[in-house]
């Protein structure tokens, strides 16, 4: 199964896709708002964040309940959007034929699914399909469930032979053998995906948009995403001596080591142990941090910062100007002695020159201090800079019948802390523990809403993010966290 592979260039500069499909696509995209609570959906934004956000949604064009003969009859919109990639999930709903009054056959079904992937080849686009889910209301006849079947039989047929254009088994990855419907815990109706659902699709989607896109590589560092202000979003190294800039405050209850350029924090009375694990399954990106929170109060917590400027990892964080011959962590952060515009984030750790460098001021550039240390060009926050925040987490382990919530703040101080926040959290209202409905282990996408810098009147003091993970009284979990981001959008 081949297709058109982007190259890097295209990939800096953004790659537009089209959503077009049933309420399986409506549901794919963040909410009116711009940004994913743990109870939406936004399969195709997990993808996206999986891959290091290579993808600009073009338009959504999910209407809930179309069969894919009613989507094809909006195909010259579709069309109008010359999209990089489509992704198409269409034939779940059942449509009438029209002479006959009875269902319409499965091979015509699947032939306007073909048709309307020709159309996009034809169009330039790279399209991606997905199966459909053979039960779901409890009420379908043999016939429905063997019309269903063919269709996906048909389509991946078609898939294997053809250029261009790739499947995600989705009916495979989220249906349960011994039920033949969705898995109770990744649906809320047996079609629709909840947040797990959500982070389960996102990962098969991202397994074959790295096909197409390949996800950004973190090291060497020429190759770093300089809109991501998070020093390691996917967690390299295991740290323990601290000259890469993992870093705990030396107080009892927290113990460890842990990815480079992090953070680990307790609350109150939480014990916390920190560690780096490798990540396993096809979607793996290196490793995950792992905190493992043992609550001796209510609200105890395990906080993992992950930083951006000025963070607490960086010697000296309240004065960020650089300084001659002094060791370099990875993940920290610079100011050339004369401002410019640019902040340089340590991509290699080292020890830096009597001489100031000559800094480059082109974002993504690179130079050499000392010999060993590399410094990586990033446009110092400014007004009007928009930024999110946004991390992957799993849980396991969490002590039956004791309550647990996790929130991830983004935060910006200046010189004298004046803050701005944008905080994507899964508490009730009310303030108890978030469990259910509020909650949605063992896997989780959060993401921030969009934090506007205002018109400032001082330097800014520290640019970071933190997940907070919060216990019951004689509760404990493991939290995994696998993808960590500060990113610009503008």
């Amino acid at each position: 199964m081949a297709g058109r592979l982007i190259s890097p260039t295209d990939y800096r500069l953004g790659l537009s896709v089209l959503l077009e499909g049933d309420s399986h696509t409506a549901l794919g995209q963040a909410n009116a708002a711009g940004y994913r609570q743990t109870t939406a959906q936004g399969f195709f934004e997990v993808a996206n964040s999986l891959l290091g956000h290579p993808f600009n949604i073009a338009a959504n064009l999910g209407v809930a309940g179309e069969s894919a003969e009613q989507i094809a009859m909006r195909l010259s919109a579709a069309l109008a959007y010359k999209a990089d990639v489509v992704c198409l999930l269409a034939g779940q709903n059942q449509s009438t034929d029209a002479g006959t009054g009875q269902p319409t056959l499965a091979t015509v079904t699947a032939a306007t699914v073909i048709a309307m992937c020709e159309a996009h080849k034809a169009n330039g686009s790279v399209v991606v399909l997905s199966t459909v889910f053979l039960r779901t209301s409890g009420s379908e006849t043999d016939a429905e469930i063997t019309r269903k079947s063919t269709i996906n039989r048909l389509l991946k047929q078609y898939v294997a032979t053809t250029r261009g254009v790739y499947l995600v088994d989705l009916a495979f990855a989220l249906t349960d053998p011994a039920t033949g419907y969705m898995y109770a815990d990744a649906s809320a109706d047996t079609l629709h995906m909840n947040a797990r659902g959500a982070m389960i699709a996102g990962r098969c989607y991202a397994d074959v948009l790295a096909k197409i896109a390949p996800p950004p590589v973190i090291y060497p560092a020429t190759a770093r995403d300089w809109t991501n202000y998070s020093a390691n979003p996917t967690m390299n190294g295991d740290n323990a001596s601290g000259t890469n800039g993992f870093a705990f405050p030396a107080a009892s209850g927290i113990s460890g080591t842990g990815p480079d350029a992090c953070q680990i924090i307790r609350r109150n009375t939480a014990t916390v142990v920190a560690s780096k694990v490798a990540r396993t399954g096809s979607w793996r990106r290196d490793s995950k941090a792992r905190m493992e929170i043992t609550a001796a109060a209510n609200y105890d917590a395990g906080y993992f910062y992950f930083g951006g400027i000025g963070n607490t990892l960086s010697a000296g964080r309240y004065d960020l100007t650089w300084n001659a011959s002094a060791t370099r962590v990875l993940g920290e952060r610079r100011l050339p002695t004369t401002p410019n515009g640019f902040i340089y984030l340590c991509v290699k750790p080292g020890t830096s020159s009597n001489t100031e460098p000559t800094w480059p001021t082109t974002e993504g550039g690179t130079v050499v201090d000392g010999g060993t240390a590399i410094w990586l060009c990033q446009k110092m926050p400014a007004a009007g800079d928009v930024f999110f925040a946004e991390a992957d987490l799993e849980f396991s382990a969490l002590t039956a019948g004791k309550g647990m919530g996790a929130l991830l703040i983004l935060e910006l101080y200046t010189t004298t802390l004046q803050p701005q926040y944008a905080t994507a959290l899964n508490f009730p209202t009310n303030g108890t523990y978030g469990v259910g409905s509020d909650f949605a282990p063992p896997l989780l996408h959060l993401k921030t809403p969009d934090l506007v810098i205002p018109t400032l009147t001082e330097p800014v003091r520290y640019l970071h993010a933190s997940v907070r993970v919060f216990l019951e009284a004689g509760g404990s979990v493991t939290v995994d966290i696998s993808r960590a981001a500060i990113m610009r959008k503008s």
